[in-house]
């Protein structure tokens, strides 16, 4: 007799199913979330992380934004404190002006005229978050060019090396300047008439070398000023000493920068090198009339290439996050060396925001103002002359007019446009959470009606489990007992 009961088997895997269902509907209420299993609808997970992807990216820029716009505030709040600066220096600087005073009483309105340029200094220091609220190069009327020194070592006059005679013992110098140009990038020009003998020119931001025309600085301070190496035959005072091994060797050779005759004639070769973070390092040279036709300014082994390509030009790149902004140049030479015209035009400030998820910018123009310096109102004269410096003339534009109308009036239309981008990101930040929600929030009606089907189905599913049990549990003592019943029979028999 046959025993498998089929409806038992049907039952069973019917309640699996709908217990896997009920699961299921159990996940996705308490998480919100229509695609909890992402086999459901994978083409709906894809939308999905989509729109999640692009709201997450919303969101962040809008973080940006917002705190570029409490920079702009920062920075508008200094701007103000520098125009009621200039308010108190205008206002002393009339004071100075009265016929009345004498000049003993207008040196003690001076004090606090200088006292007031120094804020003004501290303010144009201060950072938000450690980046700079200002550019000290940015002054009204654009940004200005910084001249350097010359550099000049002569063999006749050793200078600033202290040694004094008819002939100069110093064998081998280096002579640079370092100074502080508030500017990370721009382009330094310089011209040099090394003659044939050469000589080696460098150019450092920090402690980086960017452009060199020979053997790399060797020193641990690219920064000294002053580094001689003296005749081994000369025994009297050698100040400024090379005891670190600063200067390369003597023998050189053509490894460093020529030009025709000599250093005391002949033409200038002018240098244009450009840098900056993140940027590739370039260089330009102009060459002088008698320079150009020398052999190590001709054919493939000309010198003004960089070394890979024959020449003795080394360059280096600054990188993204270079924050320096000290520039120093140097020269190191074995006669005459001399580095004249020397300028550094510092690159644009300004800074460029992201304000969209398609990668859209604006700019936010770099700002600076003028500390006074070099004004006093220790006269009547002097003081007329910071007043117009401050209020300007029929022919100027006033400091005070440049930062109340340029550069406040700036921060304030940026803030603006700002403003605008932050109201349509956190617009589109809605909807973008809307669409997000179409594709993947639960209809929690529906799915509560689907849990509560799911519930009834299991119930009935138990309770007829449990019938067609009861039906087997019936049957098998009956084939049981007739079993025994047989067996009796035939050992009664025997």
């Amino acid at each position: 007799m046959q025993l498998t009961n089929y409806s038992a088997i049907d039952l069973r895997h019917g309640s699996a199913k709908i217990l896997n269902d009920r699961d299921h509907s159990i996940r996705r209420i308490t998480t919100g979330d229509r695609l909890a299993r992402p086999y459901d609808d994978s083409g709906a997970v894809a939308i999905a992380s989509k729109h999640n992807v692009t709201n997450q990216q919303r969101a962040a820029l809008r973080t940006n934004l917002q705190n570029a716009r409490t920079y702009l505030e920062v920075q508008g709040e200094a701007l103000q404190r520098v125009h009621d600066v200039y308010g108190r220096m205008g206002a002393l600087a009339t004071k100075a002006l009265d016929i009345t005073l004498t000049d003993q009483d207008r040196e003690a309105l001076d004090v606090e005229f200088q006292e007031l340029a120094s804020d003004l200094d501290r303010i144009a220091s201060e950072k938000f978050n450690g980046v700079r609220l200002f550019n000290q190069n940015v002054k009204c009327g654009g940004i200005q060019d910084i001249p350097l020194g010359e550099l000049d070592y002569r063999t006749k006059d050793p200078g600033p090396d202290g040694v004094r005679g008819t002939a100069d013992d110093v064998l081998q110098t280096l002579r640079g300047q370092t100074l502080d140009v508030h500017a990370t990038g721009g382009t330094l020009s310089f011209s040099v008439n090394s003659g044939t003998a050469g000589e080696v020119y460098r150019v450092f931001m920090g402690g980086q070398e960017l452009f060199s025309t020979g053997p790399s600085f060797a020193g641990p301070d690219p920064t000294v000023p002053i580094i001689n190496s003296y005749r081994a035959s000369y025994s009297g005072p050698k100040p400024n000493d090379d005891t670190s091994g600063s200067l390369q060797t003597a023998n050189w050779g053509n490894d460093s920068w020529r030009t025709s005759d000599s250093a005391n004639s002949g033409d200038k070769d002018t240098f244009k090198i450009t840098f900056g973070p993140g940027k590739t390092t370039s260089f330009e040279i102009q060459y002088g009339a008698s320079n150009q036709a020398e052999s190590f300014n001709s054919g493939g082994g000309m010198q003004g290439q960089l070394v890979a390509d024959g020449g003795v030009i080394r360059t280096d790149d600054l990188g993204v996050g270079a924050s320096t902004t000290e520039l120093t140049l140097q020269f190191e030479t074995k006669s005459i060396g001399i580095i004249s015209d020397v300028n550094f035009e510092p690159q644009s400030e300004d800074i460029e925001v992201t304000i969209s998820e398609n990668g859209d910018t604006m700019t936010m123009a770099a700002k600076g103002f003028s500390n006074i310096s070099g004004y006093d109102i220790k006269t009547a004269t002097n003081a007329q002359a910071a007043l117009n410096k401050l209020l300007g003339d029929e022919n100027t534009l006033g400091e005070a007019d440049c930062v109340l109308y340029d550069r406040l009036s700036a921060v304030r239309a940026e803030i603006s446009r700002l403003d605008e981008r932050i109201t349509k990101l956190a617009d589109d930040l809605v909807n973008g959470e809307a669409a997000h929600g179409r594709v993947a929030d639960l209809d929690y009606a529906r799915e509560m009606t689907n849990f509560a089907t799911n519930s009834l189905q299991l119930n009935v599913m138990t309770t007829s489990m449990s019938s067609v049990n009861q039906a087997t549990d019936v049957l098998i003592p009956l084939t049981t007992q007739r079993f025994n019943s047989a067996m009796t029979q035939h050992f009664q028999l025997i």
